[in-house]
């Protein structure tokens, strides 16, 4: 028996959106231990910093320990990734872009008030797991940050004296859940 060239095309179709799915999916598996680590930093800082102003400055410890967190994750998945598909330099490529980027903003366009410097990161970082759907074909990343930037943006203007403990909540709260929702892919 043979195959048509149409149904032949068929087939690689079929193998190539199976593929496509397969990828995605580990993408997925494998981006949620840190969707939920950072949520957790978010949901403490953002809530400490609206409870407590005076001790915003713990924000430089939960980011070093998320910094820690993300390579320790990123060394216990390197094999995987290896096999599957190094992505790793990919994601701390970018991130060191857009780090790079945000100092320059930061430095350009000075904020004028707390919380602006409180949006600026989450629309960051909304982009920047924006792009990591968008290259790796990791679908569910790119409603995840799309998600961070229409949420952050809605409470800066709509609830700005919650804005904090809003961001803790739809932040944090939204990374935890998108972590749990990859980990289903």
């Amino acid at each position: 028996m043979s195959l048509t060239p149409a149904e032949a095309q068929i087939a690689l179709n079929d193998i190539e959106k199976t593929e496509n799915r397969t990828a995605a999916s580990q993408h997925g598996r494998t981006s949620a231990p840190y969707l939920i680590m950072w949520g957790i930093i978010w949901a403490i800082g953002y809530a400490v910093t609206a409870a407590a102003p005076h001790l915003s400055w713990m924000w430089a410890t939960l980011i070093i320990g998320g910094i820690v967190g993300s390579v320790i994750l990123s060394m216990l998945q390197a094999r995987a990734m290896e096999r599957q598909g190094n992505y790793g330099w990919r994601y701390f490529g970018s991130f060191g872009a857009l780090a790079i980027f945000l100092a320059a903003l930061m430095s350009i366009v000075r904020p004028l008030d707390y919380g602006q410097v409180s949006a600026i990161f989450p629309l960051v970082v909304g982009i920047f797991y924006s792009l990591i759907g968008i290259w790796t074909k990791g679908w569910r990343m790119l409603p995840l940050g799309l998600a961070i930037i229409g949420l952050t943006t809605f409470g800066y203007f709509v609830l700005p004296e919650q804005f904090l403990y809003w961001m803790a909540a739809v932040g944090g709260g939204g990374l935890i859940l998108g972590g749990l929702w990859m980990r289903t892919a």
